[in-house]
């Protein structure tokens, strides 16, 4: 995960595989350390079949297991799921678990719409690109699409267009960015769409975008200017080693 966690529970001999975004979790804490810090991630997380058996052989739970079940059972919901393993991980301070109560029903509040952009926005964070821009075509081919803010909208267009960017894809990410722009003339995406046009087909057709949207030639000079001054990426010494790192990296990340 990238940090230190201290495991007051036994580590699983067999590990939890999130299939959403091809990982493995070791522990309850590191699994607490997940949700929390992806709560749209957490339903289908909780609704694996498989959670409760690691939960209960793997990371020494079998003590309180009649609780789960007895909340399985019941009218539990997945919030209520997801802070009774909170509270039994002992990992998290009182006011921690507060504060993640309140961020759970601050998600429980959300339309579907918000919940399914934010799914998205988490599985762009962890490289799942073609999933997350698959949540984002869910939204904007909505029958309802058009009753949504244009602001609200505006962040759904950019963040496909990013997913894009990352996928390699500047052709795509131009038409999102545009449409985001569109949505709200917002500097920062006007500026997203120009860098994303000088990718895909240069500086003229940047500078051709540039003044067809009336953007001062004051400002393509500055723009022109960040863009030259991002440092050249230095190829690796192996090239081959790097390549096949590369086209790995990509299938994971459109799930081929």
């Amino acid at each position: 995960m990238g940090n230190n966690i201290l495991c007051g529970h036994s580590l699983a001999k067999s590990p939890l595989y999130i299939e959403s975004v091809h990982i493995n979790i070791y522990s309850l804490e590191e699994l607490c350390w997940f949700l929390s810090n992806n709560p749209a991630l957490a339903p289908e997380v909780i609704a694996d079949e498989k959670l409760s058996e690691w939960l209960f052989d793997e990371c020494g739970l079998d003590g309180v297991k009649r609780e789960y079940d007895k909340l399985e059972a019941g009218d539990g919901n997945i919030s209520e799921r997801l802070m009774w393993i909170f509270t039994k991980s002992h990992y998290f301070s009182d006011g921690e678990l507060r504060a993640l109560k309140g961020k759970i029903e601050a998600l429980d509040a959300m339309s579907k719409t918000e919940r399914q952009k934010k799914k998205g926005d988490e599985l762009v964070k962890y490289g799942k690109y073609k999933r997350g821009i698959s949540c984002y075509e869910k939204i904007l081919s909505a029958d309802d699409i058009k009753n949504e803010p244009p602001e609200f909208l505006a962040s759904v267009y950019y963040n496909t267009g990013v997913a894009y960017v990352k996928m390699f894809q500047s052709g795509k990410a131009l038409e999102f960015f545009y449409k985001a722009y569109e949505c709200v003339k917002s500097w920062d995406y006007l500026m997203s769409y120009l860098n994303a046009a000088y990718f895909d087909g240069g500086q003229d057709e940047m500078a051709a975008e540039a003044k067809r949207l009336g953007v001062k030639d004051t400002q393509v000079s500055m723009l022109l200017g960040k863009i030259e001054s991002i440092k050249p990426y230095e190829m690796p010494k192996d090239k081959d080693k790097a390549i096949d790192e590369w086209i790995r990296a990509y299938h994971i990340s459109v799930d081929q």
